[in-house]
């Protein structure tokens, strides 16, 4: 795989996430400046906490990893399906966080239960993702018989 792939999918999984979804809402959404943003945000993240929260934020990545290991072949419909999913599985991680948190800078209603978004978007993003790519898999096992 190349190094630019393996790069944007940890900066995916790094950016994927509550914290930097509540400093972007910060900014475009409560108008808060770039400083008090951040501080607001990032000001009680701990590595521990960050590690901890990362262990059911990594579950879509980690069948997305398996999936690489997976793919016998590298070729172009291979690497544009995994750059896809890649961006599907970081845009749904980060607008499940948003929507969860946009409550938090308007004068709409937090749901109590909005904190449940921390586990199952993650794991609905994993199952979404699985089952693309066992989609994915059997069009182009079809393909590929069909072809030889």
């Amino acid at each position: 795989m190349k190094r630019t792939f393996v790069i944007a999918a940890m900066l995916c999984l790094l950016v994927a996430n509550e914290v930097t979804a509540e400093f972007f809402l910060a900014i475009f959404v409560g108008n808060i400046t770039f400083a008090d943003a951040f501080a607001l945000s990032f000001g009680s993240v701990h590595l521990d906490s960050f590690i901890k929260s990362s262990a059911v934020r990594a579950i879509p990545f980690t069948i997305f990893v398996i999936s690489l290991f997976y793919l016998k072949t590298r070729s172009k419909a291979d690497r544009g399906f995994l750059w896809i999913m890649l961006g599907l599985i970081s845009t749904s991680l980060f607008s499940a966080y948003w929507g969860m948190q946009h409550a938090f800078f308007t004068d709409a209603r937090a749901s109590s239960t909005g904190a449940l978004v921390l586990f199952f978007a993650p794991f609905w993003t994993g199952v979404f993702y699985a089952v693309a790519f066992i989609v994915y898999s059997a069009i182009i096992h079809a393909i590929r018989n069909k072809q030889a």
